[in-house]
């Protein structure tokens, strides 16, 4: 698929095409397919030196690494997205990259570990429409964790917090939000 790209320089469009492939294959339920795409996006990333694209790769690569089960690569991968995004100090990345590095720990069973995470998302979400998702997302998934702890009380507040800030849904993609969270 991917060999038949032309040109392997590190240009900022050959990494943006191949982090397009990669999250058309995610949607398409093929992680291994995407993970092919993030791993050249972020090796052409790394040899341009461009840092936010290299965020933008290593994010992704972080999140096909844990969908195929790699959980150290992407907790590896997840970490150094922040630690870039905090250094560009781009606030909505480090969040976005605060849920991914959860989620991830959400498939290590590390609940605990997951929720400060998401916590520490929530802190630095702002109040655009991206930052409300990011919190929205975050909510959902302390709510999650928490009752996989066994914190019943915990979990029903985030969700509470999250249904409040959601308001009714306005769009299907808010409705089949609405009803993930409820499940």
């Amino acid at each position: 698929h991917l060999k038949s790209l032309p040109s392997p320089e590190a240009t900022p469009q050959r990494i943006e095409v191949l982090l397009v492939v990669a999250q058309y294959y995610y949607l398409a339920a093929k992680p291994s397919v995407a993970l092919e795409a993030a791993t050249e996006a972020e090796a052409l990333a790394r040899r341009a030196n461009h840092r936010k694209l290299m965020r933008w790769s290593l994010s992704l690569l972080g999140v096909m690494q844990s969908e195929t089960g790699n959980l150290p690569g992407a907790t590896a991968s997840l970490s150094e997205a922040l630690e870039i995004a905090q250094e560009l100090q781009d606030k909505t990345a480090e969040g976005r990259a605060w849920v991914n590095l959860g989620v991830s720990l959400i498939a290590a069973a590390q609940y605990s570990d997951s929720i400060s995470s998401f916590e520490r998302a929530i802190a630095l979400s702002g109040s655009d429409a991206a930052g409300a998702q990011m919190r929205r997302n975050a909510l959902t998934n302390i709510g999650l964790c928490a009752l996989h702890l066994g914190d019943v009380r915990t979990g029903l507040r985030a969700l509470n917090a999250e249904f409040h800030d959601a308001g009714e849904p306005q769009t299907a993609a808010d409705a089949t939000a609405r009803a993930s969270a409820e499940s």
